[in-house]
């Protein structure tokens, strides 16, 4: 009795360029993703919430989009979108153009946050520049050594 041959898996070097291809560029969609994920970070323009909305309830761990996780990407339970300062309640239909289109890239880069919008009330009082004591060490002098060593500024 003899026994079938087994087939193996061949590959052409063609189906290697391919799959390898393939794969670099769907690497590439997602680190681009992360790199536009921690610059809108940075613009100070959206905050990560660590609480949301109540404050008294601790945020299940949520894990990044697709497989953001495995390049080592965190998730974000809330976001917080910076928009000018509104008195209360405001919907959707009294943000411009400018503002829904921000809430719409947050949603779009942080699809498993909640988004929500913040802003801070003017301030009823500026603030006054402090007066100077008129105290010697509390003027700015120019450093030693140059051409103006010793005039006060």
């Amino acid at each position: 009795m003899t026994t079938a041959p087994q087939r193996r898996w061949t590959f052409s070097l063609r189906t290697l360029f391919v799959v390898v291809t393939a794969f670099v560029c769907w690497l590439g969609y997602e680190l681009n993703w992360i790199r536009q994920r921690h610059e809108l970070l940075a613009t100070g323009r959206v905050i990560i919430d660590e609480s949301g909305p109540d404050s008294s309830v601790v945020p299940a761990a949520v894990r990044a989009p697709r497989l953001l996780w495995l390049l080592g990407e965190t998730g974000y339970p809330y976001i917080g979108v910076e928009l000018p300062w509104r008195p209360e309640p405001y919907g959707i239909d009294d943000l411009t153009t400018a503002e829904k289109a921000e809430i719409e890239r947050a949603q779009r880069l942080f699809p498993e946050a909640a988004i929500s919008s913040y802003g801070w009330p003017p301030d009823p009082e500026p603030r006054k520049p402090a007066a100077p004591s008129g105290l010697p060490n509390d003027r700015l002098t120019t450093p030693s050594g140059s051409p103006y060593d010793g005039f006060k500024m």
